[in-house]
């Protein structure tokens, strides 16, 4: 393979002078012209090859031992599936029966397995059963539940509608026992009293008389205590507090009395002489020669009053009336002496009478609505207390409806697990079976490897082994094949194979003894993944399929010739007539020029050119 690039050029090189010999429509001049023609541009991988028997077949047998017939000899015809060998099979035949005793035990094992699991199946149904109607129980537990639930609800709505009713009626009563109150009120203002201990200095009304609320009633006074309010110094005043002890002073009398000071004013008092002090408010007792307007002075410790000031009553007090109507009667007179709480007058009025009467039986309707909204209340309690306890017996009723599933749904569990269990088993069991059947299978299958049998019609090449022998499991035995299925195997160069594939057409020529050469058409069948490499190149090996096999024969060496691609009318010219891309072009004078052409494809004998030369000019070659 290493001169497959000369032989390749050799190829280019011979077309063209068969052009100038009038190949193709070329026209010769003097022997060294050619004229462009239009045909295709082929590209061939070309080398030698062998002729092969496409498929040989090597009898070798699987298992090994005496052989105990041989019918063949080498050169005879056999036919497929002919016998052509018998292996002692004895040490096989005790093996099957062994296995055959295994399959048996097997069997007998995923029976009881099997019965095994129908028993877990059977208790499986029944703990499902029961499951079942442990929830049905437990649904129908729930179902109470809730319908007492939905009881205890409306007996808490109803008591909370018993309650707001409650709250209302209590409302009532509360502005029922306001209004009565007013009322009673209201009443007691027709029953004036004093309030206050003195001397009644004046009285208004009379028995009989129409008064209004607040008209005046009487005057009272109370002059056993006197008041006097005199201005002291702003310095001196500073200096006394509430309780201090004072002296009283009388104009024209030569005794004193004793008092108390009650307040000391925040405010300051102009007085004559463009002077400033701060009235200070003394409390005395009247020994009962004293009268209101009486001037007096006051000192209190060193401090001496600046002026003097005049004695009023400590109390002085008006009796009004609270309400309107007619006098009924009138205990007071005027000069007579009265005491706090003392009534003075009586008043008529019937619309206030009436009003409490009213309020009175107001209250009672409304403390009649709150018993009654109260027995509501309790009745509701009460309904809601029965509620509560068909809520507490149906929780009861679902704990144990649950208890019950859930002891069913264990029973289910474990039952489920022994299923589990024996399914495993019987799993296991039938794993064994299969394996032991398996084995019985592939030992049974083997006996016909102790018959060995022509795999296709053919011819024995050659024999290795004859009756008697002892045959090694992947020894061979013989060799058979089939005459007409002749093949050629060409070896190509690692350059070129990679335009080789499948399918691509091939001429194959024998060369006789005598020089006639026999050209057989064929394609190609197969290209090999892995060459051989050999002094630093790499060769693949190329079956080709021949179309005819006749004359040809196992061994014998012819040239190949395999298409790989080809271009269909082309102006072409020789590659040899091509030098780069330029030709010598004879011109009309007979001399030669120069001429550039644009070349297209490139084949093994032709090259495509495109342009720059016609079919009418003469091309010179080298």
């Amino acid at each position: 393979m290493k001169q497959m690039g000369r032989r390749l050029t050799a190829l280019s090189i011979i077309p063209a002078l068969l052009l100038l010999g009038g190949c193709s429509g070329g026209n010769e001049e003097d022997g060294r012209t050619v004229h462009p023609d239009v045909g295709p541009v082929e590209y061939r991988v070309e080398d030698t090859g062998t002729v092969a028997y496409q498929d040989d077949y090597t009898i070798v047998p699987k298992v090994g031992g005496t052989v105990l017939t041989c019918s063949i000899a080498e050169g005879d015809t056999v036919t497929a599936g002919q016998v052509l060998y018998t292996i002692d099979s004895q040490g096989l035949e005790d093996q099957i029966t062994q296995a055959e005793l295994g399959v048996d035990s097997a069997v007998i094992e995923q029976d009881q397995a099997q019965t095994a699991l129908d028993q877990a199946n059977v208790q499986l149904s029944q703990a499902q059963i029961d499951l079942d109607q442990a929830q049905i129980g437990l649904e129908q537990a729930q179902n109470s539940l809730a319908q007492a639930q939905v009881d205890l609800t409306q007996a808490q709505s109803s008591q909370a509608s018993a309650k707001t009713a409650l709250d209302q009626a209590n409302n009532g009563l509360t502005q029922a026992q306001t209004s009565l109150k007013q009322a009673q009120a209201a009443c007691e203002d027709l029953t004036v009293r004093c309030y206050t201990t003195g001397t009644v200095s004046s009285v208004n009304v009379h028995v009989g008389d129409y008064v209004s609320a607040g008209a005046p009633v009487a005057q009272v006074v109370d002059n056993s205590t006197l008041k006097l309010v005199v201005p002291f110094s702003l310095e001196d005043a500073a200096g006394m507090t509430a309780g201090s002890l004072a002296v009283i002073s009388f104009p024209g009398r030569t005794d004193t009395l004793t008092g108390t000071v009650v307040q000391v004013y925040e405010g300051t008092v102009a007085l004559s002489g463009s002077r400033t002090g701060r009235n200070v408010e003394i409390s005395l007792r009247n020994p009962g020669t004293l009268s209101s307007g009486d001037t007096a002075t006051a000192s209190v410790g060193d401090a001496v009053c600046m002026e003097a000031g005049t004695l009023s009553n400590a109390t002085e007090q008006t009796i009004y009336s609270g309400q309107s109507g007619q006098v009924l009667t009138l205990s007071i007179r005027e000069g007579g002496s009265v005491t706090s709480g003392q009534t003075v007058m009586t008043l008529k009025n019937d619309s206030l009478t009436n009003a409490v009467e009213n309020a009175q039986l107001q209250v009672e309707n409304a403390q009649l609505q709150v018993d009654t909204a109260q027995i509501q209340v309790d009745t509701a309690q009460s309904q809601i207390d029965n509620a509560q306890l068909q809520v507490n017996n149906a929780q009861l009723q679902v704990n144990t409806a649950q208890n019950q599933v859930n002891t069913a749904q264990l029973q289910v569990n474990t039952t489920g697990l022994q299923v589990d269990t024996a399914q495993g088993q019987l799993s296991a069991a039938q794993v064994q079976v299969r394996s032991a059947q398996a084995s019985l299978d592939q030992l049974t299958r083997q006996r016909s490897d102790y018959t060995i049998t022509a795999p296709v019609d053919g011819t024995i090449l050659s024999r290795s082994v004859k009756e008697g022998d002892l045959a090694s499991a992947g020894s061979p035995m013989a060799v058979v094949a089939q005459p007409e299925a002749l093949c050629v195997h060409a070896t190509i160069d690692e350059q070129y194979i990679d335009r080789v594939g499948t399918g691509q057409t091939a001429e194959v020529t024998f060369t006789t003894d005598t020089g006639e050469e026999n050209t057989y058409t064929g394609t190609v069948r197969r290209v090999e993944d892995t060459g051989l490499t050999s002094g630093g190149v790499t060769d693949y090996t190329v079956e080709i399929d021949l179309d005819s096999v006749e004359g040809l024969r196992d061994g014998m060496n012819v040239w190949v010739s395999i298409l790989t691609s080809v271009k269909e009318d082309c102006l072409r010219l020789p590659v040899r007539a091509v030098d780069g891309n330029t030709v010598q072009r004879v011109t009309e004078n007979g001399e030669p020029e120069t001429v550039t052409v644009e070349t297209g494809v490139w084949g093994s004998s032709y090259v495509e050119i495109l342009s720059g030369v016609t079919e009418a000019d003469a091309i010179l070659l080298p």
